[in-house]
């Protein structure tokens, strides 16, 4: 499964963030860098495309240091935006962008400006997977390595993401499905194709047209749409010609009632609850703040928005607040924005989900699920690794926070600063119930 295309099999990545989204070594940058990190270096190799202050945050960490495909934006007053939204509609393999990861910070007004819109826009136009929260860049990531690994085994794999454990469920939250009008038709087709993977989550929900069609029918004003075309066709017919627009939304309304059917279909033989999917109200009635409301409450935490850019839409500051309560939420909530992008990413799902041994659990995902502290793996040996960090470790409260090393009490609320190595051994000693030591 390829996480993108790019020239020589490679995809180009530009990895941005928001001010806060890069400030300090605990930043979501640097977390989610640090954990990428040996995947982009050693397996992956694509060529890096970074804001200014981005690389520079990176560079002070000695994160990337040395990493030959790394190309630096002008800064944002400079237009370095501008130049990245260009490069997504840009055909010339050489320098087009395959997929951005863009940590947006919600409160920070640069996200409003029109060149950070653009660059949203610019990859859902064109099916470039946009990811604004460190969680949906950190899945990306992390399914798209294993995946891989299915076919093309690296011992880098091994080294950086964990054993799977034994009936642990693949989500622990709840699903959102959101379809525009005209991704309707990509919607229940995405569903029927991938019903065994949705059927994973705990529960789902949608809103409230398109939770109507995920659950088998057709919903009252798209059955009204469909027989008000079905008598305008009637009536050219008559005269013996089709318009082409007419033919067009005809076969559209045909094409949902088949995707419907075959869904519904699915469901029945997988015995699916019914309904399976809670329906919300319609988007431009409130259903989006309804299902905003369940990201901040932790209900659900992952959100595929078949999202239509081409048209005024009359709810746009309620779509805008469910981007921004997933944004708010960016270390758990993960969105992905058009058909494609979300096809991708449950093929990697499904592929990774067949991995013999491996789950798309990084060694830092783990220690803060286990020991409800931060892993900062040393590649270059713990004491130089914390010359690099000695500034700026804050524990949740503001307080200097308690570093561990190699034989150490495991600080929780702190940092470990171990090597790869050291870190599975402490995970591996846990899962034998023995002391919580860093190993």
């Amino acid at each position: 499964m390829a996480a993108g295309t790019g020239e020589g099999g490679r995809p180009t990545i530009a990895l941005l963030a928001s001010r806060s989204m890069r400030s300090g070594p605990l930043s979501p940058l640097l977390r989610l860098a640090r954990a990428v990190e040996p995947w982009w270096r050693d397996v992956l190799r694509p060529r890096l495309v970074l804001a200014s202050g981005s690389h520079k945050t990176l560079a002070q960490y000695g994160v990337l240091e040395g990493y030959e495909h790394l190309e630096v934006l002008p800064p944002g007053r400079a237009g370095g935006l501008v130049t990245l939204a260009s490069r997504l509609v840009d055909p010339s393999p050489e320098a087009a962008v395959d997929w951005v990861i863009y940590l947006m910070d919600p409160s920070d007004p640069t996200s409003l400006y029109p060149e950070s819109q653009a660059v949203k826009r610019e990859c859902v136009v064109n099916a470039k997977p946009f990811l604004a929260t460190e969680a949906a860049a950190l899945e990306w990531c992390l399914i798209h390595w294993l995946a891989a690994d299915r076919t093309a085994p690296h011992p880098a794999t091994q080294r950086f993401l964990r054993p799977r454990r034994p009936g642990e469920p693949t989500f622990g939250t709840g699903l959102a499905l959101i379809a525009h009008d005209a991704h309707k038709n990509d919607m229940v087709r995405f569903a029927a194709d991938y019903a065994g993977l949705l059927g994973r989550f705990p529960s789902r929900m949608a809103t409230g047209t398109t939770g109507g069609l995920l659950n088998g029918a057709i919903p009252r004003r798209l059955a009204e749409q469909g027989e008000a075309t079905g008598r305008e066709a009637e009536t050219y017919r008559r005269f013996g010609f089709l318009p082409a627009a007419v033919a067009r939304k005809l076969d559209e309304y045909e094409e949902l009632q088949h995707l419907t059917d075959r869904l519904a279909g699915t469901l029945r033989a997988a015995r699916a609850p019914e309904p399976w999917v809670a329906a919300m109200r319609s988007g431009p009635q409130g259903g989006d703040v309804q299902i905003a409301q369940a990201v901040l409450d932790g209900a659900c935490k992952h959100i595929i928005f078949f999202e239509d850019p081409l048209v005024s839409r009359e709810h746009e500051a309620d779509i805008m607040l469910l981007e921004r309560a997933a944004r708010i939420r960016t270390a758990e909530a993960v969105c992905m924005h058009d058909p494609a992008t979300a096809r991708n990413w449950a093929e990697a799902w499904s592929t990774c989900l067949e991995h013999p041994d491996l789950a798309p659990v990084s060694l830092e995902m783990a220690f803060r699920r286990r020991f409800g502290c931060e892993l900062i793996v040393a590649h270059q040996g713990p004491r130089e690794t914390m010359r690099r960090y000695a500034s700026g470790l804050t524990a949740a409260d503001g307080s200097a926070a308690q570093v561990a090393f190699a034989g150490e009490p495991v600080p929780q609320g702190g940092v470990a600063v171990l090597t790869a190595e050291e870190a599975a051994a402490a995970l591996d000693a846990v899962g034998r119930g023995e002391e919580t030591t860093t190993a």
